[in-house]
């Protein structure tokens, strides 16, 4: 297949045609660079005569992925950054920056991907630097971005209703939760576009759920301080229990609900959907009286196939870490937002990242409960206390990638492809 050919003399050609040079074979000149790079082919140009090559494949990729959490992306942004404040600048480790080096390269050699989240957006946007913050982790990302988390609870939950009737199912890969071609080759332009909403809006309905949230979670962080007698499986048996059971109270109460803003609530809901989804398998098996899909659903919300997706386990295990650490381990500090993202987006994304780079305190209680569970996902994380664990595990990316591999990246990219974007900011 061949790209039609246009006549281009009225404009300079070469802005959009970019190295690694060839010799063109239509009129002889070096002049034959890399016009369009797809996901999974190339073709060439000459901003000489204006001639296309043909369409070129590329063998397909398998990149690693490895999620940062939102301390990471600050203080990488903070390393490199001309315009950061002497105080912070001084407070910032020289590994920072190495780390940016080393992910930036891996993600231009096709090797990994970043997948950011609304949790970076959430815990950026309150910032006076939000814009440089989305500029680092898109960049990382590479038009890749994991869905809410909300979404991802209900596709897990769709799954273990399948299992739960006996049904036929897919179980759920990283590409059904992350939008954006993983697995494609990146072209060298990317493009971000801007929310038309109210900044001001969306950050003051934001501190609105945080300030619920943190409430929350410290009457909780009292509670446990208090249930001396239990332990950690107590309490994790507690939480996987609850969840189900009270995920469908929920969704009766918003059903039942008056007020025209709860309704519209309730229809865009990730559990409105699900239901509605849950609903209509089971009038497709021979269920059909609402009375009848009712007590169902009930049924399912209290069976053991949902306390077993993997969102809760592991989000019942970090539970019941920081619960034990209140009754038993002297924890006087209570959760805050920031625990309650960090419980989030790790118990979402693990089944489905080969890394996260998180903070210590997190990784510690991985360790912690994964002595209980026995779960196998403690080697998964990495912070800044094992920071040189997860240079070594980048650096191996890289010696593990094949010489046909590194040859392709040259061939479209160039020898210099590889450097680290340094200059981001300036």
């Amino acid at each position: 297949m061949k790209p039609q050919n246009h006549n281009y003399n009225d404009f300079p050609l070469k802005i959009f045609i970019s190295p690694p040079y060839k010799r063109c074979p239509f009129c002889g000149v070096k002049s034959f660079g890399i016009c369009g790079i797809n996901s999974d082919s190339y073709w060439r140009r000459c901003y000489r005569c204006g001639k296309n090559g043909n369409v070129i494949k590329l063998p397909g990729l398998k990149k690693k992925i490895i999620y940062l959490d939102q301390m990471a992306i600050s203080n990488m942004m903070n390393s490199i950054r001309l315009a950061t404040d002497k105080k912070i600048k001084s407070k910032i480790i020289p590994e920072w920056k190495i780390m940016f080096e080393k992910l930036d390269r891996l993600v231009k050699l096709q090797l990994i991907i970043c997948p950011h989240s609304l949790i970076h957006e959430d815990e950026s946007i309150v910032t006076p630097v939000f814009k440089d913050l989305r500029q680092m982790y898109e960049h990382l990302a590479n038009g890749s971005a994991f869905y809410d988390i909300e979404t991802i609870i209900r596709y897990q939950l769709y799954v273990a209703f399948m299992k739960w009737l006996k049904k036929d199912f897919e179980e759920i890969q990283v590409y059904d939760i992350v939008q954006g071609d993983l697995d494609g080759w990146q072209d060298r332009i990317r493009i971000s576009i801007n929310s038309n909403r109210s900044i001001a809006d969306y950050v003051e309905e934001l501190e609105k759920i945080r300030n619920v949230t943190s409430s929350n979670l410290v009457a909780v962080f009292n509670r446990w301080k208090t249930e001396k007698t239990k332990n950690f499986m107590n309490w994790f048996d507690e939480e996987r229990s609850a969840y189900g059971p009270t995920y469908w109270r929920i969704y009766l109460r918003s059903v039942l609900a008056n007020d025209s803003a709860s309704a519209v609530n309730f229809v865009l809901s990730e559990r409105s959907v699900l239901i509605f989804q849950l609903e209509d398998i089971l009038r497709r098996s021979g269920i059909a009286t609402e009375e009848e899909i009712i007590l169902k659903l009930t049924d399912f919300f209290r069976s053991d196939n949902v306390k077993e997706i993997p969102y809760l386990t592991i989000y019942s295990m970090l539970s019941a870490v920081i619960a034990n650490q209140s009754a038993h381990g002297g924890r006087t500090k209570p959760p805050n937002q920031g625990t309650s993202n960090d419980l989030s987006f790790i118990s979402a994304f693990v089944p489905y990242c080969d890394a996260l780079f998180i903070d210590n305190a997190f990784r510690e209680n991985i360790k912690q409960g994964d002595k209980f569970l026995k779960l196998g996902i403690s080697n998964k994380f990495y912070s800044v206390n094992n920071i040189k664990a997860f240079f070594k595990y980048l650096d191996g990316i890289e010696v593990n990638a094949s010489k046909a591999h590194m040859d392709k990246v040259k061939e479209v990219y160039g020898n210099n492809w590889g450097q680290p974007y340094l200059s981001m900011y300036n």
